[in-house]
């Protein structure tokens, strides 16, 4: 079977952009899909452990409550796959966030159980 390839012209025309913006956005993706993987240092329950933490993809997220950056990441924990949510402008190079205050920033962490968080599973008891 033949894939067929994406038209850019209509695919930017739908996102009000021009096709250099389109094609520049489609070669951020491409890029944010290289994995970039590091090992973190935790202290957890008063034990020192190290996460490896893999950022496997980056990308633009437009909603009603305005442009982001979605971060896939997995971790070697008990839930692995988790999503970062970022309002920032990202730096091209590294593809790595910019925010204008870094001393004022909101954060909400949750367990990155989606079930629960993102699907309403009511016998998740993450949300307990």
């Amino acid at each position: 079977m033949k894939i067929k390839s994406p038209d850019l012209v209509k695919i930017a025309k739908a996102n009000s952009m021009t096709l250099e913006q389109m094609i520049g956005v489609v070669d951020l993706i491409t890029a944010g899909m290289d994995p970039v993987a590091k090992r973190i240092p935790v202290l957890e329950n008063g034990v020192n452990r190290y996460y490896s933490v893999e950022r496997k993809g980056v990308g633009p997220l437009r909603t009603q409550f305005g442009e982001f950056w979605e971060f896939a990441f997995e971790l070697d924990d008990q839930w692995v796959d988790y999503t970062v949510i970022v309002k920032a402008n990202i730096d091209k190079e590294t593809l790595m966030p910019r925010f204008k205050n870094i001393k004022e920033l909101m954060v909400r962490t949750d367990s990155g159980c989606i079930t629960g968080q993102v699907f309403g599973d009511l016998t998740c008891d993450c949300l307990d």
